[in-house]
């Protein structure tokens, strides 16, 4: 995608395996397997059936900036030279052979990046490829975009129309036709169409090529159209099924089936089981554990990085997902292109992970309180959190104790629940109600034993037990369930999480409600927690949150809170 003079593709992919295999180009795991992957088929292919013809690899990698220009951007009316990696994939798919039919090694290929790394383009260049350019031409060849809207496959078609008019190679062969939209190659009877779920006429395919367009949208309502896509080319000599996608959620079935089936492809090859000779995957993703906000990691999942994706757009989208939680998922899914909960959960296993550590508070020591009642058939918690100085960093370290009811609207006898309740980690009233009365007795002991400035609660909920507090001599303050007031404390308490500032000595009960926690946003983009799951509780989350909040407003009103209320280990 680079502007530049025509350079000889195999130099290009030689120097691209190389700096793979070397750790000089930056990529994640699941990339080095497909470049390996290639390497050892090199020595040990023909053993299996296979060669690679590079004349035709060669060859098919010049199509490119002899026969196609770019059509917008900032690159529009150049050549279209391969970057790196698409010409490693182009240079694979085409030269890869069968010893006994000299046909198409690959059937089905798996190229999942992140957004702006010009999936839209290789995808259209690799469509014209096939149709003008295959090795050998297919007469009669279908060739569909397929996704789950005519209108996004039309977003394809759309960008290889416009290479074909920049094309006087092409222009002279293809006849354009508007009603329905195709390009056709009448001497050789080919023609490529735009296809969704919502058009007419999906039966009776016989497709050459296809390309499935972010297969991550695709949903199990587009089982039928995948299968007869992928059983329509059967009676084509060297059909090619072509995925180009970014990472889904956890409601992308068709997509997670994909995704799982690649990853097994190259995780075996790699030890020496070649589940499926067939199937090319190449998968660009930050690995397990990469810190999401550490720039050195952005090119594992961005293969264009300082090309079409410039460093500071990615430096941007993460600055905003830092700040603004329910950005986090979508820069995860998109500029990482990891897989994240369709739920918009706000922690990943990692991060919250990072605060397993001991607590080191003590009786006596300074702390605020927060409580969140709920309804007497749901569950409640109560939680302190406690700013400590450790070797000059602070740290805020979490105590916290949730209550159910045995016949309330979660079955508390199952697994795990059964098992907190039996080690005591979660408390269970029997009926279907909460005895509130044991919670009250339960802050007062924890007011006894340690010194807690504050207590926030929900005036909905439990303005009758705080005037019971407030009699009994405890601060309590009314934390009005809004926007407005959480925001900054939901902000500031995940940021403290991922930079390993939040103690919570990996209670089980309060993970499990972390797990869940979601964030809902407002017009204006301030967030609060989101409490209308009836099924996966955050009760002690949003106490915390709530405790959190009370800390953050005592350390602006002492100007330096530590000077007042100094907490320091070691």
């Amino acid at each position: 995608m680079i502007a530049s003079a025509i350079q000889e593709p195999s130099e290009i992919v030689s120097q691209y395996i190389k700096g793979v295999l070397s750790g000089d180009i930056v990529t994640g795991r699941l990339v080095k397997l497909a470049v390996q992957r290639h390497v050892d088929d090199l020595k040990n292919g023909k053993h299996r059936g296979w060669y690679f013809d590079e004349d035709v690899a060669r060859s098919t990698c010049l199509f490119y900036p002899l026969c196609l220009r770019h059509s917008i951007g900032e690159w529009a009316d150049e050549p279209f030279n391969l970057v790196a990696w698409e010409a490693f994939c182009v240079w694979s798919l085409s030269g890869w052979r069968s010893v006994a039919e000299r046909r198409r090694r690959f059937r089905k290929a798996h190229l999942s990046v992140a957004r702006k790394n010009g999936k839209t383009t290789i995808g259209a260049g690799m469509i014209l490829q096939h149709q003008f350019f295959d090795d050998p031409i297919e007469e009669g060849a279908q060739l569909y975009c397929v996704a789950t809207k005519e209108e996004q496959a039309k977003l394809l078609y759309m960008e290889a129309l416009r290479m074909l008019s920049k094309s006087p190679a092409l222009s002279r062969r293809a006849r354009v036709r508007k009603s329905p939209a195709s390009i056709n190659w009448d001497e050789h009877n080919s023609y490529f169409k735009p296809l969704g779920s919502d058009s007419e006429g999906t039966d009776g395919l016989n497709p050459h090529v296809i390309v499935m367009d972010e297969l991550h949208a695709w949903t199990e309502r587009h089982r039928p159209l995948k299968e007869k896509l992928e059983t329509g080319g059967a009676a084509r000599s060297q059909p090619l099924q072509l995925i180009i996608t970014t990472a889904g959620d956890d409601r992308s079935e068709l997509w997670k089936e994909e995704d799982k089936y690649a990853v097994d492809v190259l995780e075996n090859a790699a030890v020496g089981k070649h589940i499926d000779d067939t199937y090319f995957a190449y998968i660009c993703r930050l690995d397990e554990g990469d810190d999401i906000f550490d720039p050195k990691n952005w090119p594992k999942a961005n293969p264009n990085y300082g090309v079409s994706v410039k460093p500071e757009y990615l430096a941007n989208q993460a600055n905003t997902a830092k700040n603004r939680p329910t950005e986090t998922n979508s820069f995860i899914r998109y500029h990482c292109n990891r897989s994240v909960s369709s739920s918009q959960r706000e922690f990943s296993p990692e991060d919250w992970a990072k605060g397993d550590g001991v607590c080191t508070f003590g009786e006596g020591d300074y702390c605020h309180g927060g409580i969140d009642l709920g309804r007497s058939d749901d569950w409640a918690a109560i939680a302190l959190v406690f700013p400590v100085i450790e070797g000059g960093k602070t740290t805020y370290q979490l105590k916290t104790k949730a209550w159910c009811a045995r016949d309330g609207r979660i079955n508390v006898m199952a697994q795990p629940f059964a098992s907190w309740i039996q080690r005591g980690l979660l408390e269970c009233h029997s009926g279907d109600q909460i005895d509130f009365g044991e919670i009250e007795s339960e802050i007062m002991a924890w007011h006894d034993r340690y010194r807690v400035d504050t207590w926030a609660f929900d005036p909905h909920f439990a303005r009758d037990l705080a005037q019971r507090l407030t009699e009994n001599g405890v601060v309590m303050f009314e934390f009005k369930q809004c926007h407005a007031k959480y925001n900054e404390p939901c902000v500031r308490f995940g940021r403290e999480l991922r930079e390993g500032n939040i103690r919570h000595g990996a209670d089980p009960v309060l993970a499990w409600q972390a797990g869940n926690l979601e964030y809902k946003p407002n017009t204006a983009g301030l967030v609060m927690p989101n409490k209308s799951g009836k099924q996966w509780k955050i009760d002690g989350m949003v106490a915390s949150i709530m405790a959190f909040s009370e800390v953050l407003f005592a350390e602006k009103q002492a100007g330096s809170f530590y000077d007042k209320n100094p907490l320091e280990i070691g």
